[in-house]
């Protein structure tokens, strides 16, 4: 559930809005005072609150994934902060990029955390069966 309120008085809600980081389709939008600042909910980055000039910092240096990634990580319970050009910056420079091989292992391992007991499936997998 979305931790950002939006709506017609405090932002403008025009056109098709989509995320600043990942550019896909989401209730972001921008808010009407203040500088551009654009806040919502996105499918895949969760919320947001970042400037604009922040995102097009990510986007530039091709690093809006990972600013997209820190958001989804980010506990539910905190409050979105806003993300500015030096927050990009801390963000980037703190997280770490994972190699094809790092991601895989990263993988099973959360696998494994799902599976109560060696051989058995895991949460993860486990769909009821159709006959």
């Amino acid at each position: 559930m979305s931790k950002i309120e939006i709506s017609s008085p405090t932002h403008d809600m025009i056109g098709g809005p989509s995320c600043p980081i990942c550019v896909k389709p989401a209730q972001v939008y921008r808010r009407k005072e203040g500088i551009d600042i654009f806040e919502g909910n996105c499918p895949r980055c969760g919320d947001v609150r970042i400037l604009l000039s922040a995102a097009d910092h990510a986007r530039r240096q091709d690093k809006a994934h990972l600013i997209s990634a820190w958001l989804r990580r980010r506990p539910s319970t905190e409050s979105p902060k806003l993300i500015t050009e030096e927050v990009v910056e801390r963000i980037l420079r703190d997280i770490p990029e994972y190699s094809v091989l790092e991601k895989l292992d990263i993988a099973l391992s959360v696998i494994s955390l799902m599976t109560d007991e060696p051989g058995q499936n895991s949460r993860l997998l486990s769909a009821p069966t159709t006959h």
